[in-house]
């Protein structure tokens, strides 16, 4: 049975319309005419009342993180654009380099505004730098005992001591 009010098409032991809950009744006339193609969109039997938030009442609600920039930040985002050039100069120039374009992106989004992705940008950073670091000072204390056992292999060489 069609619903004289809205046209739309409900059960026939049906006392009220599924759409816009209007009363239907056993012996009311259908309509006649060709009914549209698409049915119409439910219409609301009362006032909508605006959604509220949820939890919005509770004091720990999951609210959006706005960090004040500059001052109000709770941590400052470190630079470690010196020290990536450091390393890149003393000893690892691809970890070093590595660190740099990591240091850069951090003060990017650190100007733009963007506090985590500035924090993730420099600990990203700071892995490639310490991994640098950590490398060029192996390195470099390989480079000592070879030397030392070198010296020492030509000094019982040649007789000494």
């Amino acid at each position: 049975m069609y619903c004289p009010k809205c046209g739309w098409k409900n059960p026939d032991d049906a006392t009220k319309c599924a759409n816009c809950f209007a009363e239907l009744k056993p012996g009311q006339p259908q309509p006649t005419q060709q009914m549209p193609s698409q049915p119409q969109p439910p219409q609301q039997p009362y006032a909508q009342q605006p959604p509220e938030q949820p939890y919005s009442k509770q004091p720990y609600a999951q609210q959006p993180y706005q960090p004040q920039y500059q001052q109000g930040w709770a941590q400052p985002v470190p630079d470690y654009l010196v020290w990536s050039i450091l390393v890149t100069i003393s000893c690892c120039m691809p970890f070093g380099v590595v660190a740099i374009v990591k240091s850069a992106a951090a003060n990017s989004r650190k100007a733009a505004g963007d506090y985590y992705g500035a924090l993730q940008e420099a600990n990203a950073a700071k892995t490639w730098l310490m991994w640098g670091f950590g490398i060029g000072l192996a390195g470099i204390i390989i480079g000592v005992l070879v030397q030392i056992i070198a010296s020492v292999e030509a000094v019982y060489k040649h007789g000494g001591f």
